[in-house]
């Protein structure tokens, strides 16, 4: 099924659902098959990936468990950031907090784009309680737009990582942040997917993805 067609029809069931039914809206996130989601304030939609089982009763936050036995854990988040913030400053914040886990090592970091704004992905791993026979991966996406830090997170044994790889790329090729007002309050009648190329693929998702294990 076509991306843009299957994320249309999606969108236009989910807009027409009331507000209160936003705790039934987390019934439709459990299961293995892609779970079409429209954040409740309307800072972005997404296709949750099959892989994971989500949850988003918290204002902003997102999170999902893996739900083929890796451990993984999936974030996505919306938070408010000084209008003078930038994603390579998020950057540095996100890894001063994990500079702090026991043997902390960057593995990589690249530039892309996300919805025209620039964006960083960054890998790194560290080892879960001092124990490197459990060594943990995390990957993340910031952009930093209007001020908001919109923030992915992946975070999963290293030994499971590639487990979760087309997950994370479903996440990326379908997001899609709302422009916002002179409020800062998003625009819900932007969220539109973007048309992929003709050979199903995306360079800035291509770029993102390098920027990774």
């Amino acid at each position: 099924m076509r991306p843009s067609l299957f994320f249309l029809v999606a969108l236009a069931a989910l807009c027409a659902l009331p507000v209160a039914a936003q705790d039934d809206l987390n019934l439709l996130l459990f299961g293995n098959k892609p779970k079409p989601f429209i954040e409740p304030s309307g800072f972005y939609a997404v296709i949750l990936p099959s892989g994971f089982d989500c949850d988003a009763k918290v204002p902003r936050h997102v999170q999902c468990t893996s739900n083929r036995g890796t451990n993984a854990m999936l974030t996505l988040d919306v938070l408010d950031v000084p209008v003078s913030a930038t994603s390579d400053i998020a950057m540095l914040n996100q890894m001063d907090r994990f500079k702090q886990k026991p043997h902390f090592k960057k593995i990589s970091e690249g530039r892309t784009k996300l919805d025209g704004s620039p964006a960083i992905t960054v890998a790194f791993q560290y080892d879960y309680l001092g124990n490197v026979e459990y060594t943990v991966g995390v990957q993340q996406l910031i952009m930093v737009r209007g001020g908001k830090l919109y923030l992915i997170h992946l975070e999963t044994p290293l030994t499971s990582f590639g487990a979760h790889k087309a997950d994370l790329e479903q996440v990326y090729r379908s997001f899609k942040p709302a422009r916002l007002d002179a409020s800062g309050n998003p625009i819900l009648d932007d969220l539109r997917p973007v048309a992929p190329r003709k050979d199903g693929s995306s360079a800035d998702i291509e770029r993102a993805l390098k920027g990774g294990f």
